[in-house]
């Protein structure tokens, strides 16, 4: 579903079948991934590959639309003809970089906010890395996702933050600490944000210039899901110094 189709409320969504999910089972204790249902990262960002991070072109959202409904038909590329591969089972057989909820899933529901790097796009195929320290890929076709999930895509060259995301500016960071450029340049003025500094710790970008974004803080408490008024804070890279990504999407109700 493209972005201008996404219901009003569809990360509200996501949070009332995470909260069934987490009410339900809440006493399950997951050996690979603990702890939900909140947005995890389930891989280390040190424990992806990092060709992954350096050849990621964009996002890929899904959230299911019902029960049951939980493959992505999986797609070979050669000789620049699509062919069909087995079909992936996304709660079995995958890893996001995070997802709302527990994840491998242990009761068949929706799969909520799947997240996936985009290492490839060609017209309505995209290809993403659906195991993140194997770097395992797969081409899976945008028209056919849309049939069963909710979907969005995101793409690094105008990544943007719709109003049912924040963005995540200290994805790659070791030390929690952010550079925040005065412009968007490497020789701009600087400051420093550090992930402690923050009580609400969400972001938005708001514009962009090439590997930069300006950023501005996001959703708060206090401000009724209202944050269109809050200063901009300045610009953040989009890659690091070695072409790997260091920021990510999450959904502003899942944090």
């Amino acid at each position: 579903m493209h972005p201008n189709n996404l219901p009003k409320d569809y990360s509200r969504m996501n949070r009332y079948i995470a909260f069934a999910l987490g009410f339900a089972v809440c006493s399950f204790s997951s050996a690979a991934f603990a702890g939900a249902p909140f947005e995890l990262y389930h891989v280390p960002y040190d424990s992806i590959s990092g060709n992954v991070l350096k050849d990621a072109v964009g996002i890929l959202t899904i959230t299911s639309r019902e029960p049951g409904k939980a493959q992505m038909k999986a797609y070979n590329k050669a000789l620049g003809k699509f062919t069909r591969a087995n079909p992936i089972h996304v709660l079995a057989g995958t890893v996001p970089v995070s997802n709302f909820g527990y994840h491998p899933e242990f009761i068949e529901v929706h799969v909520a906010s799947y997240r996936f790097p985009i290492v490839g796009r060609s017209g309505d195929y995209l290809r993403i890395v659906y195991k993140q320290i194997e770097n395992s890929r797969t081409w899976v076709k945008l028209e056919e996702l849309e049939r069963d999930f909710f979907t969005y895509v995101a793409m690094l060259d105008s990544i943007g933050t719709p109003s049912w995301f924040v963005s995540d500016v200290f994805f790659g960071s070791k030390d929690g600490t952010r550079k925040i450029y005065a412009q968007p340049k490497e020789d701009a003025e600087a400051t420093v944000i550090k992930k402690d500094d923050y009580k609400y710790k969400t972001f938005r970008i708001i514009e962009q210039k090439g590997d930069f974004v300006k950023i501005r803080q996001g959703w708060q408490e206090d401000s009724l899901g209202d944050d269109s008024k809050m200063p901009p804070l300045g610009w953040i890279k989009i890659h690091d110094e070695e072409g790997r990504l260091t920021i990510w999407q999450k959904d502003q109700d899942n944090l």
